[in-house]
């Protein structure tokens, strides 16, 4: 299996100019994971010889933030697609009052996908699978830091079961990641073993994350939205921090 991050700025939620978007290939199936706000992915997916209007066989929203999303209104398929979410990132998020979600020029280009909404577990194939609604119950950690209790009910994962173990795709984790890891664990029965995406640790308060991954030995690579502090400890922890064309392979 082949990840390659297409588009991964840091959030801070200090300014607007983040994204985040990965490729991901397995076996012959061909995934767009998120889709970043700026139009750096076609150019990057230039770089790697990927049309992403014509090779992608499943796009996957993991929630529908605008930095998420917003190049969903750019896409020109050449043939309708699956388009994978949680029924809610249908939805307008709001922060501050401010809709930092879906918008109806967005909502207007879905009319090129097939739609494919689930709050249960989607299936791509027998080793890849859309984890649809995170329960909330095994960990109290999931972006309180700027939600309140976050009822980012859309935010969801990608799992790729390959021959070595589980590999876990997040775009921001809203839902907290040891919720996550765990809910994924049961899907094939087996333990995640890597993360690669955003795991939203902002701040204090995360004692409970970076114990419950150094007890695990997860391998972590992780981008997008995290801050320099946070970001310092999960490297002290060997694990990776990501950029844009970075290349994976598990």
């Amino acid at each position: 299996m082949q990840i390659i991050i297409l588009h991964d700025e840091q959030n801070t939620f200090s300014n607007k100019h983040s994204g985040f978007s990965l490729f991901v290939k397995h076996k012959r199936v061909r995934i767009l994971f998120d889709f970043s706000h700026k139009k750096d992915i076609f150019k990057n997916a230039k770089k790697i010889n990927l049309d992403i209007n014509k090779d992608i066989d499943f796009f996957v929203v993991s929630h529908s933030h605008i930095d998420h999303i917003a190049n969903l209104e750019h896409l020109n398929l050449q043939k309708r697609k699956p388009l994978i979410l949680h029924p809610q990132a249908l939805l307008p998020k709001f922060f501050k009052g401010e809709n930092i979600g879906i918008t109806k020029p967005i909502l207007d280009s879905l009319s090129q996908f097939k739609v494919l909404p689930s709050k249960e577990p989607f299936f791509i194939n027998k080793d890849i699978v859309f984890m649809g609604e995170i329960k909330r119950g095994n960990s109290k950690h999931f972006g309180e830091n700027f939600f309140g209790d976050d009822y980012i009910l859309d935010d969801s994962a990608l799992l790729i079961n390959t021959n070595k173990y589980p590999v876990l795709v997040t775009g921001c984790s809203h839902s907290g990641i040891i919720n996550i890891i765990k809910q994924a664990d049961q899907i094939f029965d087996r333990e995640v073993k890597v993360v690669i995406g955003g795991l939203h640790i902002f701040e204090d308060g995360n004692d409970e994350i970076f114990e419950f991954l150094k007890e695990r030995g997860i391998k972590i690579i992780f981008g997008h939205c995290y801050d320099e502090k946070n970001g310092k400890k999960l490297e002290e922890m060997n694990a990776v921090k990501m950029k844009t064309l970075d290349c994976f392979e598990f």
